[in-house]
């Protein structure tokens, strides 16, 4: 029998056999010991749990706004495995504009002389929303055309 997370997916007993093993994961026997090992308060979690267990019974929205598909299974099969993670900046929305030269432009679109900007400070080169998967081409792709600009502007 495979173990099922909390999206109701199917997890290879090998691959989390390994993730214990290098202590990317570790196993609890209950809520409360979970709970305790991750600094949260254990009645919290329990009382959080409950309540989303009760909305996949009642088939009502989940209170913290995660999106419960049809089929969904409780949380409630022991023991529970955990791994802790920790948010990350992919990327800053927004950031200053640029021309086709890597200049950074001011508020009225004007180059602003001798500034320069490519890869995560840089904003809009998609328009109004960046594209997935971009990052790494548009980081090299105008940090050679903002190296190429500031090379030519020493000479």
């Amino acid at each position: 029998m495979g173990i099922i997370d909390s999206a109701g997916a199917k997890l290879d007993p090998e691959s989390l056999a390994q993730c214990l093993k290098s202590g990317k994961a570790r196993r609890f026997e209950s809520l409360w010991e979970l709970a305790a090992a991750h600094g949260m308060p254990p009645n919290a979690l329990e009382e959080t749990v409950a309540d989303y267990n009760r909305a996949i019974g009642e088939g009502s929205p989940d209170p913290l706004g995660k999106p419960i598909d049809a089929g969904t299974p409780p949380v409630a099969a022991l023991p529970y495995y955990a791994i802790r993670l920790w948010p990350k900046v992919h990327y800053t929305a927004g950031g200053v504009a640029i021309d086709a030269r890597a200049r950074v432009l001011d508020l009225n679109g004007r180059p602003i002389p001798g500034l320069l900007a490519a890869g995560e400070v840089v904003g809009g080169i998609h328009g109004a929303s960046r594209l997935g998967g971009c990052a790494l081409p548009e980081c090299v792709v105008f940090g050679r055309i903002a190296g190429a600009e500031a090379a030519a502007q020493a000479d």
